[in-house]
């Protein structure tokens, strides 16, 4: 045979020794969230699950509740645009620079989903500019 079809055949048999490791891996995941269902009660019925993955632990949180009005109260002092105080709220809590785009976009849409709540909640103020002052 050539080397192209010996590589190949090596590659096959890594493949499947692979896939044979990957379907005792979630037999014992499996063994294991039943176990643990198990401790929880007896009696219970459900079929076991998959564990979460990791990357879907929890969103993430930008504020704590009342945060964002308290440090809003504290950084406007006099009508100011709703940009520049997304990027003191940034500054404030440290994330100025060190954010990535993606992270840096949703901060930006947390705070000025904030901004909006204030101004709902009559916290703030907006002017008819478009600008906001505390109360």
């Amino acid at each position: 045979m050539s080397k192209v079809a010996d590589a190949v055949h090596e590659l096959e048999t890594r493949q499947r020794v692979l896939q044979a490791e990957l379907t005792k891996v979630d037999q014992q995941l499996r063994a294991i969230v039943a176990a643990l269902a198990g401790e929880g009660g007896a009696g219970s019925n459900s079929a076991p699950k998959k564990p979460a993955s990791v990357k879907s632990a929890s969103p993430r949180r930008w504020f704590e509740p009342g945060e964002a009005v308290t440090l809003m109260r504290k950084l406007i002092t006099k009508p100011t645009r709703p940009a520049e105080v997304v990027r003191r709220l940034a500054s404030a809590k440290g994330y100025e620079g060190s954010l990535g785009k993606s992270d840096e976009e949703r901060f930006r849409w947390a705070a000025l989903s904030a901004i909006k709540a204030a101004v709902g909640a009559k916290r703030l103020v907006k002017h008819k500019d478009g600008r906001v002052a505390a109360t």
